[in-house]
């Protein structure tokens, strides 16, 4: 195994790697402002989810239903376990339901773990559910507009 600091791909055709990471940053950016919404935990799932639509377009993950049916899953399964007296507890539980439902509905989405965790550490939160519904939804709906013109960065 050879030693590389820079990926070959990058090397051989650098447009892609600009466009489509200025595209996250632009599409990220127009997210975050329209929603106006801070919660950290949310907003580092749905960052994981901007770089799977923009890294890896052409991944199974990058999918609409991975996208939105990952997240609302992860949201459910977060809701649901918010509920369990010890944040320790609600959050283990959450991240494991949301893998397994994930799976076997063919609806992998790594970063919404990260949604389950948050949702189930926070609570019920109406704001943080709308922002993840919608944020979900503007990473979809961009990823089905572009994926097209994408290719996979890794």
């Amino acid at each position: 195994m050879k030693f590389h600091l820079v990926d070959r791909k990058f090397l051989d055709h650098p447009r892609p790697f600009f466009i489509q990471s200025m595209l996250a940053s632009a599409i990220i950016l127009g997210t975050l402002m329209i929603l106006q919404f801070i919660s950290p935990v949310i907003i580092a799932a749905i960052g994981a989810t901007t770089f799977i639509v923009f890294a890896m377009p052409r991944n199974s993950t990058a999918g609409m239903r991975s996208i939105f049916g990952g997240h609302l899953i992860g949201m459910a399964c977060g809701l649901a376990a918010a509920w369990i007296p010890y944040s320790e507890a609600a959050g283990s539980i959450a991240v494991g339901l949301s893998i397994f439902l994930m799976v076997i509905l063919d609806a992998e989405h790594p970063p919404a773990a990260g949604t389950a965790l948050g949702v189930a550490l926070e609570g019920y939160n109406a704001p943080s559910v709308a922002f993840i519904v919608a944020a979900a939804g503007l990473l979809a709906v961009a990823h089905l507009a572009l994926r097209r013109w994408m290719v996979d960065l890794v």
